[in-house]
């Protein structure tokens, strides 16, 4: 994090999670693990290192060898956003239909949409909760209760024709 000191200057910073619930461990899939991998490959090691609050070895570093900053991430994402909404504009025009346009999208809804995919993967709730760092599974609930409400209707349905009334 990238933070006003009580000196006013700016400076880097890590902070400890909410709650205990936001120390733990998580899988990592084995494309992410490759990408990350191939990311740290492509640094230059003439570089100084990079130290935070006693950590250092991060994976994203911009040109002057530190890590990018919220705000940066950001920008970024919203540009992505934007040059494909433009993009979606013209061909839209061009092929005679309405435009279906990105929403804006943060580091938040990121992290949101992959919990809701997990949700529609039928994962255990309690996994659920730990991976998100839920101190309290109530609020993994309630934070995805349209995913688990849709894959209830989803789950029902699916009996249709395979359970016997008679």
């Amino acid at each position: 994090m990238y933070k006003r000191g009580e000196d006013g200057n700016y400076r880097y910073r890590i902070s400890a999670p909410k709650t205990e619930a936001g120390f733990r461990e998580i899988p990592m899939l084995d494309e992410v693990r490759a990408v990350l991998q191939r990311e740290r490959g492509k640094r230059k090691s003439k570089k100084k290192k990079f130290v935070v609050d006693g950590y250092s070895d991060f994976v994203f570093l911009n040109n002057n060898g530190q890590v990018y900053t919220q705000s940066f991430i950001y920008d970024t994402i919203q540009g992505i956003t934007t040059s494909y909404n433009k993009e979606e504009y013209a061909k839209a025009r061009e092929e005679g239909r309405e435009p279906c346009y990105l929403p804006k999208i943060s580091a938040r809804i990121l992290r949101h949409t992959f919990c809701t995919r997990m949700c529609e993967q039928n994962i255990n709730i309690k996994v659920l909760q730990d991976v998100m760092g839920h101190r309290n599974i109530r609020t993994t609930m309630e934070t995805y209760a349209k995913a688990f409400r849709d894959k209830k209707v989803e789950t029902v349905m699916a009996l249709n024709g395979a359970v016997k009334i008679s």
